[in-house]
């Protein structure tokens, strides 16, 4: 998980106890208007045979944690520019690039679903294989589940793994950095799945901030 994103803040509502009952609920309607309209919106992208019901599930982990609209594409072959004879797999960074272009002009962020194993360049490794990749910030991400089911992982531990990759390279395209806080999901994996069994769900409260 490396390059990525930013965002715009959702406004919250703050709502006045002094204040009459009508122009309370007209000022409610009018902020919750304008807080729809700036909603952030998410296209999954799913490449090849994905597993239809993980592109379901994607988007109720998108809504649940970020509270994001969501949408999701019809399925398209991997684009053949980003497939590395090599190591027979696909680059990452070229599968972004994509999907950038690919993205539709009223979705905020593009995010592509593969079953296929993904790669990019770290450190000294000019090829290595990653869970997930996405600018930072910037307008897409994509998301691997070929390492995700390793160590004879249960049908829920695997979707555990995925929902935390997903939203952490999401978090990625929204600015947020690698964190140095242990258990936040923000967290480097360093290319193990031990780091992502052992990660929360949820951003520490340093992350939470820049978020605002």
């Amino acid at each position: 998980m490396q390059k990525t994103v930013i965002v715009i803040v959702l406004l919250s509502l703050l709502a006045c106890g002094s204040q009459p009952a009508a122009p309370l609920a007209a000022k409610d309607q009018a902020e919750k208007k304008i807080r729809a309209q700036q909603t952030i919106k998410i296209a999954l992208q799913p490449f090849g045979g994905f597993d239809t019901s993980l592109v379901s599930f994607a988007g109720k982990e998108i809504r649940d944690f970020y509270h994001f609209e969501v949408i999701s594409l019809d399925a398209k072959s991997l684009p053949a520019m980003a497939w590395y004879p090599p190591r027979s797999r696909y680059r990452a960074d070229s599968l972004l690039i994509w999907l950038e272009a690919a993205k539709p002009d009223n979705i905020d962020h593009i995010m592509g679903l593969t079953d296929k194993d993904i790669s990019c360049t770290k450190d000294h490794y000019a090829d290595w294989g990653i869970f997930g990749y996405g600018y930072q910030p910037g307008p897409s991400c994509v998301i691997s589940t070929f390492r995700l089911k390793r160590n004879n992982a249960s049908a829920e531990l695997f979707r555990d793994r995925f929902a935390k990759v997903l939203l952490h390279e999401l978090g990625h395209n929204l600015g947020l950095p690698h964190c140095p806080t242990k258990g936040c999901m923000m967290e480097d994996a360093g290319g193990t799945i031990v780091t992502v069994d052992t990660e929360k769900k949820e951003l520490c409260s340093l992350c939470r901030e820049k978020l605002k």
